[in-house]
């Protein structure tokens, strides 16, 4: 015998545990539970509870993931809610926007920040995929302006009331909008 045949196992029994009775099944593995959703922060409570004395959103907020106040707006109001928020709480920072594309709809998120009480709020609003603008947001936050222009660039959403809506990345001579799903692939120079 060989030093290697001396440390086999020897032979395995499928059946399982001697005498052939069948092994048990394992159980299947259970999927971890996924983290919680996020929880409005302390500085987030009271964003949102400023902006319920306010009176100019519709939806209860929800965290994002820094535990800042989301609040979704229906599009139609996104003015003057942007307004009131930059009057009456002081949101005078516009950080970010950001617009999405959906199956059925287009998403814009506006991070908005009040550097007096360093506070931070997220707006939503979503229209139907078949009417592609929205209202721009430059009189209240003049930093939309390239914002509005970037979204424009690549998704070809439109911003009714934009001082200069035109191509900011692309050649102005650009056809096409290259961040939309229905973007063709096979596009050389967008032509």
């Amino acid at each position: 015998m060989t030093s290697d045949e001396s440390r086999s196992p020897g032979p395995v029994n499928p059946a399982g545990a001697a005498g052939g009775e069948p092994a048990a099944a394992k159980p299947a593995p259970t999927k971890p539970a996924g983290p919680p959703p996020p929880e409005l922060s302390e500085r987030g409570r009271a964003i949102a509870a400023a902006v319920a004395q306010v009176g100019v959103l519709l939806t209860e907020p929800r965290a994002d993931h820094s535990g800042a106040p989301m609040f979704e707006v229906p599009s139609d109001e996104l003015l003057a809610v942007a307004r009131r928020l930059r009057d009456e709480l002081k949101m005078t920072y516009l950080s970010c926007l950001t617009t999405l594309e959906w199956p059925e709809t287009w998403q814009t998120t506006y991070h908005l920040y009040d550097f007096a009480h360093r506070g931070t709020l997220v707006l939503k609003t979503s229209i139907p995929k078949d009417q592609d603008t929205f209202s721009s947001v430059t009189e209240v936050w003049p930093a939309a302006n390239w914002y509005e222009r970037e979204a424009y660039d690549m998704f070809g959403v439109k911003f009714a009331g934009h001082p200069h809506l035109t191509r900011i990345l692309m050649a102005d001579d650009w056809k096409t909008f290259p961040l939309r799903k229905d973007h063709p692939m096979d596009v050389e120079g967008g032509y």
